[in-house]
């Protein structure tokens, strides 16, 4: 899987970057209306990051899956 950074505008509840709202992709802004999964993977080495992962429908119906690094605090996009 190849994953590329991008700009996510986040909901920030109890936690910082709580679930993605809107995001930059293709010099384009997609707005979420609905995150269908959303799951978390963690290394059991220390200092390896915890992602969350939230696969989103935009309001133009379009798929795609994003990821949250904890430890660096970037968003990423599936590309592949």
């Amino acid at each position: 899987m190849t994953f590329e950074i991008i700009k996510v505008e986040g909901y920030s509840g109890y936690r910082p970057d709580e679930r993605p709202m809107s995001f930059i992709y293709n010099g384009r802004q997609h707005e979420v209306r609905d995150i269908l999964e959303r799951w978390y993977e963690s290394s059991r080495r220390a200092g390896n990051p915890i992602y969350a992962f939230f696969k989103v429908i935009t309001e133009d119906g379009d798929l795609f899956l994003l990821r949250y690094n904890s430890r660096f605090r970037t968003w990423a996009i599936l590309t592949d």
